[in-house]
């Protein structure tokens, strides 16, 4: 029975904060080349197409990487393990600023992918380890707010900063944050055992039925859609229409608190009308493709 007596101390919610910190730099870190994808390939002689690898891959690479770490790191202490990753990605994006190559730059990004995967796998029980259950609800929206932040603020700061100091120091912020996360988690996150994790044969079962794959393969489509376009959006708007390059960061900002605002809207009607909101997100992705396609196209003429 939960002791009603018992509070978490400012100490445990400052890790918990430090986690939402982290969460936040982490996306900020693979979603950061979106608002500076024009200004990498030049600087680099590379190609905006060939830029945008930096961004789709890394997803993959990370998405993989969880999926392994959930059936091979869950048993290991969570305060050295997340110290460690945090200062992976920081080191990461510190070897991204100083690339001269775009080989280099994927290679860090590849290393990089690896350590969030594992990161994003290993944060999801820290709250309900630390505070009573009755509070797992809000530290565990606490820990994960740092998503959203990253794509209403994280990723316009990034072009910003890129902007006006180039992409290089854009990347030297968020390796400097994440470093300043490892440091808070050190200092803040008491010691937590490991939990028991998933092993590869409940994997299997779930992969093995249908339903499932489907709905896997729905959202794979839909996730690299999204991508595909987003990754892209700041080359668009630079090249293929008359948006100056400082209205760029205040679109990305316009599109973040877009996404969040759907979130909440989704989150209310989905109960109800979840094929009807699937089928239209979707609908909105085609007309999207369709039009930048239509856009890209007259710009080329």
């Amino acid at each position: 029975m939960e002791d009603s007596t018992k509070r978490a101390s400012w100490r445990d919610w400052m890790a918990i904060a430090a986690l939402g910190i982290g969460s936040f730099a982490i996306v900020t870190t693979e979603l950061a080349p979106i608002g500076l994808l024009s200004e990498i390939g030049n600087d680099l002689n590379t190609s905006p197409a060939q830029v945008g690898l930096i961004v789709t891959l890394y997803a993959w690479i990370a998405a993989l990487s969880a999926w392994v770490s959930v059936t091979t790191l869950s048993k290991l202490p969570r305060r050295s393990l997340l110290i460690t990753l945090m200062f992976i990605l920081g080191l990461s994006a510190a070897a991204s600023a100083i690339a001269d190559q775009f080989k280099a730059l994927m290679a860090a990004r590849v290393i990089g992918a690896i350590a969030h995967g594992a990161f994003w796998a290993m944060i999801g029980t820290v709250g309900a380890q630390i505070v009573l259950p009755r509070k797992v609800g809000l530290a565990t929206s606490i820990i994960f707010g740092g998503v959203s932040a990253a794509s209403v603020l994280g990723v316009p700061l990034a072009n910003l900063i890129g902007s006006s100091e180039g992409w290089r120091m854009a990347f030297a912020a968020v390796a400097f944050l994440s470093i300043l996360v490892a440091a808070a988690i050190w200092h803040a996150l008491p010691k937590l055992p490991g939990v028991e994790g998933v092993n590869f044969s409940s994997l299997t079962r779930i992969a093995s039925n249908s339903r499932f794959r489907r709905i896997f393969t729905a959202t794979f489509l839909a996730i690299t859609v999204h991508f595909m376009a987003f990754t892209c959006i700041e080359h668009f708007l630079t090249t293929g229409t008359t948006v100056p390059s400082e209205a760029v960061a205040p679109m990305l900002f316009t599109f973040g608190a877009a996404g969040v605002a759907a979130n909440f809207l989704t989150g209310a009607m989905i109960d109800k009308s979840l094929k009807g909101i699937l089928i239209g997100v979707y609908f909105c992705q085609v007309v999207r493709s369709c039009f930048l396609r239509s856009r890209e196209a007259t710009s080329t003429q």
